[in-house]
Parts: C-alpha cells; structure tokens; sequence
C-alpha cells in the first residue's frame, strides 16, 4: 500500500541508500509503497516491467533492480519516471518451510495477478488494491472483501 513518504523522504531519512544522486534527481518525487514489516535501508527495493542492466526477473515480465539503468532510461526519454514502484520493507522467513506453512494456516491467500495489476497506481484509489483483487477473486474472497469493506468508514462500500 502507499505510504505518505516520497523516495526523496525516505533518503533524508537516511533510507533508499540504493539510489545516488543521479537516480535521485530521476526519481525522488515518485511515491513509496510499504512492502512488509522489516524495514531496512536494503529493503528498498524497485519493481517495473524492463528488462534492464542490473535487474532481476522476479516473475514473468516483473523486474526488481536496475536503478541506474532505469534513472538513464528515464532521462533519455525511453521510460516514464512513474513506471517504476518504489517499496520500503518487506516479509522475510528464515525457515524456506515457514510461508508454505503459513499459507496453508491461511494467514496468506497467494494468487495470480497480472503486470499491470501488480504494477497498478494506488494512490487515489477508493478502496486498496488488496481489496480489488479479492473481488476479482470472487467466491469467499469476494465475501471477505465485502465484510472488511463494512468495517470500515474511510473506504467505498458498494453494494
């Protein structure tokens, strides 16, 4: 989810080390997304859609990495600043059994999603995303997305 802090905050902070000067220029406006909750300076992290020197290809057509070829990508026109997502935190386990453990008590209901779903902007949208794709979802998702919907008085409720 977005958070209220820009790259450029975060690195005033002492954060988003991973980013010089150059990149900085590039990319300090762009908003943060919270990614998890262990927040340290190497845990923030950029995801986009490029194939770039430097970046990893997480899933199918999702790439984690590359800041300075991004930042030159941005300069020489070839990209847009806002194509890239900045998170700050992450969920980490230290037993590789620990999240298939973890999913199967429920406390995660992992799912497929496309590029542009993942990579979606969140900011000024009436409910959170998570909630989106739990109705996309449908069935007991659906259901689900509803209820915590109800709960709620800063979110969109619809019928």
């Amino acid at each position: 989810r977005p958070c209220s802090l820009t790259v450029r905050a975060l690195k005033q902070q002492g954060l988003a080390n991973i980013l010089d000067d150059y990149a900085m220029a590039v990319f300090g406006d762009q908003v943060v997304y919270l990614g998890g909750k262990v927040m340290a300076e190497e845990d923030v992290v950029v995801l986009h859609s490029h194939p770039l020197e430097g970046a990893t290809e997480v899933v199918p057509g999702i790439f984690m990495g590359g800041i300075q070829a991004a930042a030159a990508g941005v300069q020489a026109g070839e990209m847009q600043a806002d194509e890239f997502r900045f998170f700050l935190g992450s969920h980490k386990w230290d037993d590789p059994c620990q999240l298939s453990k973890e999913v199967r008590e429920g406390h995660w209901w992992p799912g497929a999603a496309s590029r542009p779903l993942i990579l979606k902007h969140c900011m000024g949208l009436p409910n959170p995303l998570y909630l989106e794709l739990l109705d996309i979802w449908g069935g007991e998702y659906k259901a689900w997305a509803k209820r915590e919907l109800s709960k709620r008085s800063d979110l969109e409720a619809e019928e």
